[in-house]
């Protein structure tokens, strides 16, 4: 029993493996983060509740206290829904194409990035 211990406790201190546990950590926390942010801004843009724009922006606010270089990822929410107001008011539109497709690939390209 004794040298399992030992050999737990050589894994968990003299290793790098609490380091990577952590920053694994941080980044699942981020994703989660940059999703809701994405998420609650999206029902903001959609339904224009007051509510869904502050727990939105709450979320980003929270993502750029965890990490500063995660204001990429704030830029890339804004350009998101910019986006979005751009397609709505295009002829693309207003003819009925559905742009959600073309937008879904930029969706997926914004919550992986961080």
């Amino acid at each position: 029993m004794k040298p399992a211990v030992a050999g737990v406790l050589a894994l968990l201190l003299l290793t790098t493996h609490l380091h990577y546990t952590q920053n694994m950590m941080e980044n699942n926390y981020i994703f989660l983060l940059t999703l809701s942010g994405l998420s609650y801004q999206y029902e903001w843009l959609r339904n224009g509740k007051l509510r869904a724009l502050l727990i939105g922006s709450g979320a980003f606010g929270l993502n750029l206290l965890t990490r500063l270089t995660t204001g990429m990822d704030l830029l890339a929410g804004a350009l998101f829904l910019l986006l979005l107001c751009g397609s709505k008011e295009s002829a693309t539109a207003s003819v009925g194409i559905d742009v959600e497709p073309t937008l879904r690939p930029l969706f997926r390209f914004t919550c992986f990035s961080g």
